[in-house]
């Protein structure tokens, strides 16, 4: 591969998921916590932004985003990134879509 191609997201290679098997719980569009963090955010840092993106007072992760396609493999890597994502701020995984949770609850038990 050419040295000058830039690839997104090599933070979370190599980065582990949680010990113990997650599940995204409903959240209500009325009581928005304020230690909340939106994938959709930390999905778009770069790598260098990572490094000084302050989750550390992050009590859910807000699942406001997910792959339009249902191809296993494009399932599998983006389930995989976000529970290193839960890992890595040690997050609760909330969502106000229902089909999403149903979906991200069985492509979780993949990994357990």
């Amino acid at each position: 591969m050419k040295k000058s191609y830039k690839l997104i997201g090599l933070f979370w290679d190599g980065k582990r998921i949680p010990e113990n098997k997650p599940s995204v719980s409903f959240l209500d569009n009325t009581s928005v916590p304020d230690s909340i963090i939106r994938l959709s955010e930390v999905l778009l840092l770069q790598d260098p932004e990572m490094a000084d993106f302050s989750g550390s007072d992050c009590g859910s992760l807000l699942i406001d985003w997910m792959p339009g396609v249902t191809y296993p493999p494009v399932c599998n890597f983006y389930t995989k990134r976000l529970l290193q994502i839960t890992d890595y701020f040690g997050a609760k995984l909330v969502c106000d879509n229902e089909e999403y949770i149903t979906k991200l609850n069985d492509s979780i038990s993949y990994f357990y």
